[in-house]
């Protein structure tokens, strides 16, 4: 979340990055900026948002594709049972690796 902040702070500073000695001129609106491209804005979405999407994909991914080596190694690394995995209702904790 640290990094996401200091990401969007740069984001925000190259967009209206006014200091205390000169203000510079602003070619955008705020709202205008995480708005979708279609309808007038830049499409910048939050970076923290796109993280959790990310994520989710990966999770998702690891779920769906059993024969990867990639998905083998990570549950040989931290001990996860290949075949239950996090999902069941009964038990569930969050993996270590995320």
């Amino acid at each position: 979340m640290v990094v996401a902040n200091r990401i969007e702070r740069i984001q925000r500073s190259f967009l209206w990055g006014d200091n205390a000695v000169k203000q510079k001129f602003h070619a955008v609106r705020s709202m205008d900026v995480r708005k979708r491209k279609g309808n007038g804005g830049l499409g910048i979405g939050r970076i923290l948002d796109k993280n959790m999407a990310l994520l989710a994909k990966r999770i998702w991914r690891f779920d769906k594709d059993d024969n990867t080596s990639w998905r083998r190694v990570v549950c040989l690394n931290y001990g996860v049972d290949e075949t239950s995995l996090f999902w069941s209702v009964q038990d569930f904790k969050m993996p270590p690796f995320l």
